[in-house]
């Protein structure tokens, strides 16, 4: 199953709200301060806002990868951040590099953090001699378990 992405408009009082509940053991006043600190926290990184409310709705944070690990990125999602990503393109192509859903095979050279946009640096051969590194989402990463062909 698909899963679509919406846009939802949340308020900071939203947000406080929410940062709130998470105290609610706390004296009024420490309370009261505990909120203010982390909704304004949370407030100036959308992604950390995102990942709490998914949090405080019932969703996991994403599955992180180790470095080393072996992945699947579509090329599309990674075509305008590579150098030369014509010529790179091309060498995937006659290298039979991509799979059928125009997915490279990547190795995850470095993670970067949680709330960074791009998580991930990743690294793909495009032929038998030749690799290159860009940067990655989480959301642009496929793992080897399901749908690899």
């Amino acid at each position: 199953m698909d899963i679509r992405k919406i846009d939802v408009s949340i308020t900071e009082e939203d947000v406080a709200q929410m940062v709130g509940g998470l105290f609610q053991n706390q004296e009024l006043d420490k309370r009261a301060n505990l909120t203010q600190i982390f909704t304004e926290l949370l407030l100036q990184n959308p992604q950390a806002c995102t990942y709490f409310v998914q949090i405080i709705l019932g969703k996991s944070l994403p599955t992180l990868h180790p470095i080393g690990s072996i992945v699947r990125v579509p090329w599309k999602n990674i075509s305008l951040i590579v150098d030369d990503s014509e010529k790179v393109y091309e060498e995937l192509k006659k290298n039979n590099l991509l799979n059928k859903h125009g997915e490279v095979t990547c190795t995850i050279e470095e993670y970067r953090g949680l709330l960074n946009y791009f998580q991930y640096r990743i690294k793909f051969k495009y032929n038998d001699t030749d690799s290159t590194v860009c940067s990655a989402t989480i959301a642009d990463i496929k793992t080897y378990d399901h749908n690899i062909f």
